[in-house]
This record gives C-alpha cells, sequence and structure tokens, in this order.
C-alpha cells in the first residue's frame, strides 16, 4: 500500500474514531446556539426539510441509530470528497499532458 493511501485509510479511521466517541460523550449535550437563539425569542425556520432532523432516523431514537448514521454520513462525504479529489488529479494530468 502506498504512502498516501495509507495516510488516507488512517485518516478515514480516525474520522469514524471521533465520530465513536462524539456519539458516546455528546449525545445528551445541547445545542448552546439553540439554547441562546430561544433564550433572545429568535424562531427558526426550516427552508428545506431535513432528511434525518435531529440527526436521528425516525423510529430509531437511540444512541446506536445516531452512531450508525454518524459513520455512514462519514463514509459518504469521505467518498465523495475523494472522488472529487481523484477527478481533479485526472483532469490536472490531462491538461498538463496536453
Amino acid at each position: 500500500m502506498k504512502s498516501l493511501e495509507r495516510s488516507v485509510l488512517y485518516g478515514l479511521i480516525i474520522s469514524l474514531v471521533f465520530v465513536t466517541i462524539g456519539t458516546f460523550f455528546l449525545c445528551e449535550s445541547n445545542e448552546t446556539l439553540d439554547m441562546v437563539a430561544e433564550h433572545l425569542g429568535f424562531v427558526g425556520e426550516n427552508i428545506i426539510t431535513a432528511p434525518f432532523p435531529e440527526y436521528t432516523i425516525p423510529g430509531f431514537d437511540n444512541v446506536w441509530a445516531s452512531l450508525a448514521l454518524g459513520m455512514i454520513s462519514t463514509i459518504i462525504i469521505f467518498a465523495v470528497a475523494y472522488g472529487i479529489g481523484k477527478l481533479i488529479v485526472k483532469i490536472r494530468a490531462k491538461s498538463v499532458a496536453s
């Protein structure tokens, strides 16, 4: 395995570890910005309906479902960013060769 590929894999693993730690240690924390907004009398309105409001899966309102959602989201974001990076490298290589 190349050094760059190994670094990317380590980064993904570390991200998933942080998701796990955050899910278990912060599952009951309050969102400070929401609390301050409520205290000041601000009311928020959604422009678009979120697919997973409050980061939960409907019917699975527990820490394990939150962990699964966090890990799946992290992997999806990683895959999209990695794919875009590969595409940029390919485009740059093609433009340099031309």
